[in-house]
């Protein structure tokens, strides 16, 4: 017997991989997206499908008034 994992679309506490993670991005039929990770060797990757920095910079500042605001306890 076999079992189905459904992904949850909530904010969790605990870490997930980054191909997991990546997968349902591509799922959601995203946009724009920005990628920031840290590769093995511990180099820094950044990718952004913006060619504007400015775009980039505010999809960057989104993202972190998003996790303060969850951080907050915000919904």
């Amino acid at each position: 017997m076999s079992a189905e994992i459904i992904p949850l679309a909530v904010w969790t506490t605990l870490d997930t991989s980054p191909g997991r993670m990546l997968t349902a991005a591509a799922d959601r039929g995203l946009e724009k997206a920005v990628v920031v990770g840290i590769e093995a060797d511990g180099t820094l990757f950044f990718a952004s499908s913006q060619a504007s920095s400015g775009d980039t910079l505010l999809l960057l500042a989104l993202a972190k008034k998003r996790l303060l605001e969850l951080a907050d306890g915000g919904e």
